[in-house]
């Protein structure tokens, strides 16, 4: 199976949700590295070998940002401030200047 190690204040990220203990009593907890192994097998048996758990976390901080929740998307990565979150994925944040843009357009055309 996979590897374990005594149990330890949970992590941050989704990761976390995904570590559940081997044991009754919660004295060992699962290695991000294992609970990885084990998605990957999972997501090939469903037909999904190019899933992981990277790129999950990267969608759900892309959505989180999408719809404005930045202050979400830093704290469910575990990152320190929010200025992080916005470098890696500014580029999903809601166009709010569409209508600038229009009348732009409309000056050019």
């Amino acid at each position: 199976m996979g590897r374990t190690q005594p149990a330890r204040r949970p992590g941050r990220g989704p990761v976390r949700a995904v570590a559940v203990s081997r044991r009754l009593d919660h004295t060992t907890r699962l290695t991000t590295s294992c609970a990885g192994h084990w998605f990957a097998a999972l997501a090939q048996r469903a037909g999904h070998p190019d899933v992981t758990l990277h790129r999950l976390r990267h969608t759900v901080a892309t959505v989180l940002v999408g719809q404005g929740d930045i202050l979400q998307a830093q704290h469910r990565l575990g990152h320190r401030d929010a200025a992080t979150t916005l470098r890696i994925y500014s580029h999903a944040m809601p166009l709010t200047d569409s209508a600038a843009a229009q009348t732009l357009d409309a000056l050019f055309r």
